[in-house]
């Protein structure tokens, strides 16, 4: 079977169907713009299917409503002491301060209940946003 796309997105994990979702969304409009996903899997998810660990990310409205003090500050020392002097600067500046964005875009775009907080190795306070465990097993 042969598919033609404008846009070929490779891997259905989250970064995967994030990017694919926002070329949908970005060239709505677009007469003729296609957008296709593969996945070398029989599902999609990749990676993010499989762990149950979360997705960090500061001033949440999970983090506010659980009343829980952080910072974006806190969170990049955090990352950089963990990175034990190898840490780009650079990166860590991004992933800290677009990550209630993250988390944020992922709740209302998919709809993801990530109200369950744990405070993991590393983290000077709770900021890893998880779904709620299903039958005692925690949720990809």
């Amino acid at each position: 079977m042969t598919t033609r796309a404008n846009i070929v997105v490779i891997g259905g994990g989250l970064a995967g169907m994030s990017a694919a979702l926002e070329a949908l969304h970005q060239t709505r409009n677009a007469v003729g713009v296609s957008v296709a996903l593969l996945e070398k899997e029989a599902r999609t998810g990749g990676n993010s299917a499989k762990a149950s660990s979360g997705i960090n990310g500061v001033l949440t409205r999970t983090q506010k409503a659980q009343g829980v003090a952080d910072s974006v500050k806190a969170f990049a020392r955090d990352t950089e002491r963990s990175g034990h002097g190898r840490s780009n600067e650079t990166l860590v500046h991004k992933l800290t301060e677009d990550s209630t964005a993250a988390v944020t875009w992922l709740q209302k775009e998919f709809g993801l209940d990530l109200d369950v907080l744990a405070q993991l190795g590393g983290h000077s306070a709770p900021r890893t946003h998880r779904r709620p465990e299903v039958g005692g097993k925690p949720q990809p």
